[in-house]
């Protein structure tokens, strides 16, 4: 005996089949928004950001999927429409991200600004920098010294071979100055820098014979341009076309 099949009787999962805008709007934002979330993330991860601009572009990043994933479950049941599914999925954590890479941007010129001139005291971070790298010195020092007692090495030699990391106190300096001495450490050794307002001798690296070339004040000024505005204006200018993309789509579709 045949029965009449109802179209209104349809169950929602075949609905939800035949209409696979939900599946094809998430493959969209993973596209659009991974890139300048990806770089926000990586960013918020290096230590030159940590220190002068915070984590703040990784909780950003953090957002933007957090809005994707839940969206992409509410368009699936129907509670949203289309039209305003891809403002809320799409533009926001757009411009969210947009406007975390120009403050990345913004802050990093500041923060350039600030630390380029030979002046030591009028800026705070600078300020602290210089005394927990003064810190870093006292206790390298002590550190080679009470080695020389036991050993009667020479301390010239000691120098060389000494890591400030293995010093007795480093670890408890660590609470204080973790995030300054992590953030020298890395200039140090990636920018083959010394000291912080003026050229001293190198604390940090794996044998202390290579010659730095310059204050790692400088360095890290250079940095702010190099990496870290440069990184953010590529993702600011990534959402800003995702965002004039979606508003010229808007004035000539309909949804």
């Amino acid at each position: 005996m045949w029965i009449e099949e109802n179209p209104e009787a349809v169950p929602l999962a075949v609905k939800r089949h035949k209409d696979p805008f939900h599946d094809k709007l998430i493959f969209v934002l993973l596209l659009a928004l991974g890139p300048p979330a990806i770089l926000l993330t990586w960013l918020s991860f290096q230590p030159a950001v940590i220190l002068w601009i915070g984590r703040a572009g990784r909780a950003v990043s953090f957002f933007a999927l957090l809005l994707a994933v839940v969206g992409h479950d509410l368009l699936a049941r129907g509670i949203l429409r289309r039209r305003f599914a891809i403002i809320v999925l799409l533009v926001l954590p757009a411009a969210t991200l947009g406007i975390a890479a120009h403050v990345h941007k913004v802050r990093a010129i500041d923060v350039r600004s600030k630390l380029e001139p030979h002046d030591c005291s009028t800026f705070p971070g600078k300020v602290r920098l210089e005394k927990a790298w003064e810190e870093a010195n006292v206790l390298f020092d002590n550190c080679i010294a009470h080695q020389a007692n036991l050993t009667s090495a020479p301390i010239d030699e000691l120098y060389q071979v000494t890591r400030l990391r293995n010093c007795v106190g480093y670890k408890l300096g660590m609470v204080k100055w973790g995030v300054e001495w992590n953030y020298l450490e890395y200039l140090e050794t990636s920018q083959r820098c010394a000291g912080w307002c003026v050229l001293r001798r190198p604390l940090w690296g794996p044998f202390l014979s290579f010659q730095p070339h310059d204050r790692c004040c400088l360095a890290a000024a250079q940095m702010m341009t190099t990496m870290v505005q440069r990184t953010a204006l590529q993702a600011a200018t990534y959402c800003m076309a995702i965002l004039v993309l979606v508003g010229t789509v808007f004035s000539f579709v309909e949804l």
